[in-house]
């Protein structure tokens, strides 16, 4: 016999109305962020956050990957400058996409090749420019123009930490 089919005619396609943003304001191995897209549809929606494309599942670093609102937990070097972006689905299987976001990460002045850490890569780069005379050059920490000891003591300051 016949049997009831769920109707499609009113599963309408997810809209995106708010799309994800750049997220900033991590570091490496510290900060916390979070990312979050809304859509409508006339039916339950599912959501799947991709890194790069490619779907991912909560773990140390994300969390709410099938959820409107992906967070992201003291990440490491791998995710910076990557995209993230939500796949949403319904009834009608036809994938929607958000925009992508990329993860940008804040680095601390005294990071002068933006590894995450404040380490001897830096100091050597500070060394092969000390007492030049160099504008906007990350060397130039403290942004007088040149590269000197007024620098250096930023640096070491701030010598194997990350994040300000």
């Amino acid at each position: 016999g016949m049997y009831a089919q769920p109707s499609r005619c009113n599963c309408t396609i997810p809209v995106i109305v708010s799309q994800p943003q750049t997220v900033g304001g991590l570091c490496i191995l510290g900060g916390q962020a979070s990312l979050s897209v809304v859509a409508q549809s006339t039916v339950v929606m599912q959501y799947q956050w991709q890194l790069d494309s490619l779907d991912i599942s909560d773990d140390a670093v994300f969390s709410g990957c099938k959820s409107p609102v992906i967070t992201i937990s003291n990440p490491g070097a791998s995710i910076i400058g990557r995209n993230l972006r939500c796949k949403i689905t319904n009834c009608l299987n036809l994938p929607v996409y958000s925009n992508s976001a990329e993860i940008v990460y804040d680095f601390q002045p005294t990071d002068i090749n933006t590894d995450g850490t404040t380490n001897n890569s830096d100091f050597a780069l500070m060394l092969s420019k000390y007492n030049d005379n160099c504008t906007n050059c990350r060397e130039d920490i403290n942004v007088d123009s040149v590269v000197n000891i007024l620098d250096f003591l930023k640096l070491l300051a701030k010598f194997n930490t990350s994040c300000n």
